[in-house]
C-alpha cells in the first residue's frame, strides 16, 4: 500500500476528511450526470420521486435519533491521478448530495467557518474559486459549481428565484442535466428544512453531525484503468444505471489512445446533452436516459438490418450494452442470427456519425417546410389531429419503418447540394410504403406493396443519388446482401410511382395528391388502367376529392351531392350493410349510413369499375341520381307488411334523402346504427293502421330494441330517426309516442312521398 496518498484504501473518512486536505475530489469524465436532484422513478419502479429529499430525511431521522452515533454511508471507490486530485470511480451521487448538503447548511446558518473551507478553501476564495468538489464531466457544470458556492452559499449574495435567476446563470445551463440536479437537490433540501417544526432541528448542531459523524469508507483503485474496470463491476452488479451510463465507462475507458479518448469522450457528452435537451417531457422524462437508449437501439437496428435480437430462435427487444459488447463470430451459436452480412460495428466513430445523422433530420423537420408538411400529414392521416411532427412522436416503436430509413438516408445524403429537396421526395416514398403496411394496400396486377424498412437500408446503402433510390429495381439478382427471413420482397418503383414519375413531368402536382385524405400518397385509383391526358387526371382528382368530401359533416360539399353520394355507396353495398349491430337486440337490424373508413374505401369502391367510372364523369351529381334511380320500381314504395329490413331501409333513406335535399340541408351525420324491428308490424306509428313508410318510423338501436326519437329531435327532418311528416306536418310528440298519429295525417304524409317518389323516378330513372 503506497502511505503517501492523500486517501488511504480502507479507512472511514468523514466530510471534513474528505473535503477538508488540500486536494480536490473529482468526477471523471466517464461518470454519468448528477441526478439525485431530478424526479425520477425507484429501482422497482412503483413510485415517482427525487432521491435528494429521501436521503436527507434518512439524515434528519438519524440525528434525531442517535445525534452523538456515527453513521456509515458505505462505499466510495477512486484512485489519485494526478496526485493531489482524487479520482471518484463511484459513491458520485451520494458525495454530491452531501456536498450541496454542506452549502445549504451554511448558508442557511448564515456562514460557519468551518462549513466553507470545505466548499471552496480561503485561498480559492481569493483566488480562481475552484470548489472542493470537481466536475469534469464539462466544463459548464465546473463552471456553475464554482460560482453557486460562492455567490450563493458562501458570500449568499444572491437567490435561486428560477424566475430571476442571477447574472452569473447563463441559460445554456439550462441544458446541462448536471446543473438541473443541482438545482432541483438544493431547492429540495430548502424546502425539507423549512418543513421541518421550528425549534425540533438545531441546525448548527445537525451542520456538525453532517460533518463529523457522516462516515463514507474508501478503497483505492490505484489506476483509472482500474478504476474504469471497477465502475463497470459496480454499476452492472449493484443499483443498475441506464444502458448509456454503463456503456461510456466500458467503451470509452478501452481506447488507449489520450486524444482518440477525449475525443470520443467529448462526444458522447455531446450526445447525452442532446438527449436531455430533447428528452419528452410529456412522458415525464427528467434525464436523457431513456432517448438516450433508444437511439443505441435504432444504431443497432440499422447496424444489423434487425428489429429484435434472437437468442435461440427466440425474439427479444434489443439490448444495446449486450450488441455493444458482444463480438458474435461466424462459428459461434447464433452467428447467423447476429450477424449475417457482415456488418457488426460498434465503433464510437460510426456511432457519432449516426447520431449527427438524427440531430440533422430534427433540424430538417424543424426548418425544412415541405418535410414538416409530408411527415406531419402522414402522422395525423387518418385522425382529426392537427399536431406537428417530432421526434417525441417518431420515437413510438410502430415508426421505426420510417424513422430509422430517414435517419439512414440523412447519413448517406446529408451532405449532398439537393439534400433539402430529396429528402422531402424520400420522405413522400417512404409514407407511401408505411401506409401501404398499415392498410394493407394491395394494388393492382402486384402481390406485395410494402417494402420492409430493413431493404429500404439497404437500397440507400447501394444508390448515389435520390433519382437511383426512387427508381430502384428490388427485383434484380443479388440486389439484397441481407434477405429478412419470412419478409417477401415487394417492388419499390412500382406501377403507381411509374405513372406519379410520368405525370410529373407533363406538370401535374403529384405531391400535393397524394397528401388527400381519400388518397394518403397511393394515387393509382386515379389512373386505373387507362391512359388518361393530364386534364383528365385532373378531373378524376377534383371528382375524388368532391366525394371524399361527401363523407365529412364539415365539409363545403354541396347538400344533395353529400345526400346522394352516402346514400348511392349504401346502395352499391360500400359502406355498412344492413344487418344484425353487435351488442344490440337481435329482434331489430341496423345499419351505420355514414360508415366510412379509408382501408375498406381502397379495398371497396377504389377497386369498383363504377368508382373508377364516376370519377372521370363531367357532372358526377346528375350521374349519381341516376344510377340511383336506375335501382328502384314505381311499385318499391308500396311495402308489404312482411317487408325486410334491407328493403325497407333502401326506401326510407331514398324518401329522406329527398326531403332533405327540398330543405337544402345534409341528412344526420350520426355515428350510431339506425335499424328497426325484423317484425315490420313492430315499427308503426300508428298501431291500428296498416303498415307503410308514412305509419313508420326507425330508431337508433341498442340492446334494448329500437329507440324513438326524443321530444327536443321530433321535428327535424333531416334526422334519420323522424318519421316522414317531421318535413311539414305539425303532429303532437304524445301522439307519436303512444303510436296514435291521427290517420289523416298519415295519407297527407303518404300523398306527399309518392308524389316526391314518382317525381324523382320520372325524371332520372332511364328505364322509363
Amino acid at each position: 500500500m503506497n502511505n503517501d496518498k492523500h486517501l488511504i484504501s480502507g479507512e472511514e473518512y468523514s466530510l471534513k476528511d474528505l473535503f477538508g486536505g488540500n486536494w480536490k475530489i473529482v468526477i471523471p469524465d466517464l461518470q454519468r450526470d448528477y441526478c439525485w436532484g431530478l424526479e425520477t422513478f425507484d429501482k422497482n419502479k412503483k413510485e415517482q420521486g427525487e432521491l435528494v429529499s429521501q436521503f436527507i430525511s434518512g439524515l434528519l431521522d438519524g440525528f434525531k435519533t442517535n445525534p452523538k452515533d456515527t453513521m456509515s454511508l458505505g462505499l466510495i471507490y477512486g484512485y489519485e491521478a494526478p496526485k493531489g486530485q482524487i479520482q471518484l470511480c463511484d459513491g458520485q451521487q451520494r458525495v454530491t448530495t452531501l456536498y450541496l448538503l454542506v452549502g445549504v447548511l451554511n448558508r442557511k446558518l448564515g456562514g460557519n467557518q468551518q462549513l466553507e473551507s470545505l466548499l471552496m478553501s480561503e485561498f480559492e476564495q481569493k483566488d480562481d474559486q475552484e470548489t472542493q468538489l470537481q466536475y469534469a464531466i464539462r466544463e459548464s457544470t465546473l463552471y456553475f459549481l464554482s460560482d453557486l458556492v460562492y455567490h450563493y452559499f458562501i458570500k449568499n449574495n444572491c437567490a435561486l428565484d428560477e424566475k430571476n435567476m442571477p447574472e452569473w446563470y447563463y441559460t445554456e445551463y439550462e441544458q446541462d442535466a448536471s446543473i438541473q440536479a443541482m438545482l432541483g437537490a438544493v431547492r429540495g433540501m430548502e424546502s425539507l428544512m423549512e418543513k421541518e417544526e421550528s425549534g425540533e432541528i438545531n441546525w448548527q448542531n445537525f451542520a456538525m453531525f453532517v460533518i463529523n459523524k457522516l462516515r463514507l469508507v474508501y478503497y483505492d483503485m490505484g489506476d483509472r484503468s482500474h478504476g474504469e474496470e471497477t465502475f463497470v463491476v459496480i454499476n452492472t452488479t449493484g443499483e443498475p444505471l441506464s444502458a448509456s451510463e454503463n456503456l461510456k465507462p466500458i467503451l470509452v475507458g478501452r481506447i488507449l489512445n489520450d486524444e482518440e479518448r477525449k475525443k470520443r469522450s467529448d462526444e458522447w457528452e455531446e450526445r447525452e446533452e442532446w438527449f436531455w435537451k430533447h428528452r419528452n417531457k410529456n412522458r415525464h422524462e427528467t434525464t436523457s436516459d431513456a432517448l438516450s437508449n433508444e437511439f443505441y437501439v435504432w444504431y443497432w437496428q440499422l447496424q444489423l438490418l434487425q428489429e429484435r435480437m434472437w437468442k435461440r430462435n427466440r425474439a427479444f427487444d434489443m439490448n444495446p450494452k449486450e450488441m455493444f459488447l458482444k463480438h458474435i463470430g461466424k462459428e459461434d451459436e447464433g452467428a447467423e442470427e447476429y450477424d449475417s452480412t457482415n456488418r457488426w460495428n460498434g465503433d464510437l466513430e460510426n456511432v457519432h456519425k449516426r447520431f449527427k445523422a438524427l440531430t440533422l433530420l430534427c433540424e430538417e423537420i424543424r426548418e425544412n417546410s415541405a418535410l414538416n408538411k409530408v411527415l406531419t400529414f402522414w402522422r395525423n392521416v387518418g385522425t382529426t389531429s392537427s399536431e406537428s411532427i417530432s421526434l417525441d412522436w417518431l420515437r413510438n416503436k410502430s415508426n421505426v419503418d420510417v424513422l430509422l430509413p430517414l435517419i439512414s438516408f440523412c447519413e448517406k445524403y446529408g451532405d449532398t447540394p439537393s439534400f433539402t429537396q430529396d429528402i422531402v421526395a424520400f420522405a413522400r416514398r417512404l409514407c407511401k410504403n408505411s401506409l401501404d403496411r398499415r392498410y394493407e394496400r394491395v394494388r393492382r396486377n402486384e402481390d406485395e406493396t410494402w417494402l420492409d424498412w430493413r431493404y429500404v437500408v439497404q437500397i440507400i446503402e447501394n444508390t448515389d443519388d435520390i433519382n437511383e433510390l426512387l427508381t430502384f429495381d428490388t427485383f434484380r439478382p443479388g440486389t439484397f446482401a441481407k434477405r429478412i427471413n419470412r419478409v417477401k420482397i415487394a417492388c419499390w418503383y412500382d406501377s403507381d410511382e411509374q405513372m406519379k414519375r410520368r405525370y410529373e413531368k407533363e406538370g401535374l402536382d403529384v405531391s400535393s395528391m397524394e397528401m388527400n385524405e381519400a388518397l394518403r400518397f397511393d394515387l393509382s385509383v386515379l389512373w386505373d388502367k387507362e391512359d388518361y391526358a393530364v386534364e383528365d387526371v385532373q378531373k378524376r382528382y377534383a371528382n375524388l376529392d368532391l366525394l371524399h368530401r361527401c363523407l365529412s359533416e364539415s365539409s363545403d360539399a354541396p347538400c344533395d351531392m353529400a345526400n346522394f353520394y352516402r346514400l348511392y355507396r349504401f346502395l352499391q353495398h360500400w359502406g355498412d350493410g344492413v344487418g344484425h349491430v353487435p351488442y344490440c337486440t337481435w329482434e331489430a337490424e341496423g345499419f351505420k349510413f355514414n360508415e366510412h373508413k379509408y382501408e375498406a374505401s381502397y379495398k371497396r369502391e377504389y377497386q369498383d369499375a363504377a368508382f373508377l367510372a364516376l370519377l372521370s364523369e363531367n357532372d358526377v351529381l346528375e350521374v349519381l341520381k341516376r344510377h340511383i334511380a336506375a335501382q328502384y320500381t314505381e311499385k318499391d314504395i308500396d311495402l308489404p307488411e312482411n317487408v325486410k329490413p334491407q328493403q325497407y331501409f333502401k326506401m326510407w333513406m331514398l324518401l329522406k334523402v329527398l326531403i332533405a335535399n327540398e330543405k337544402k340541408g345534409k341528412l344526420s351525420y350520426y355515428w350510431k346504427a339506425i335499424g328497426c324491428y325484423t317484425d315490420a308490424g313492430r315499427n308503426r306509428i300508428n298501431s291500428d293502421c296498416a303498415f307503410s313508410l308514412s305509419n313508420s318510423c326507425p330508431g337508433y338501436v341498442n340492446r334494448f330494441g329500437v329507440a324513438e326519437v326524443n321530444d327536443m329531435n321530433y321535428r327535424n327532418s333531416l334526422l334519420l330517426d323522424t318519421p316522414l311528416f317531421a318535413s311539414g306536418q305539425e303532429v303532437e310528440y304524445s301522439l307519436f309516442k303512444s303510436k296514435q298519429i291521427p290517420e289523416e295525417e298519415l295519407k297527407i304524409m303518404d300523398e306527399y312521398a309518392h308524389g316526391i317518389y314518382k317525381e324523382f323516378l320520372t325524371q332520372y330513372a332511364l328505364w322509363r
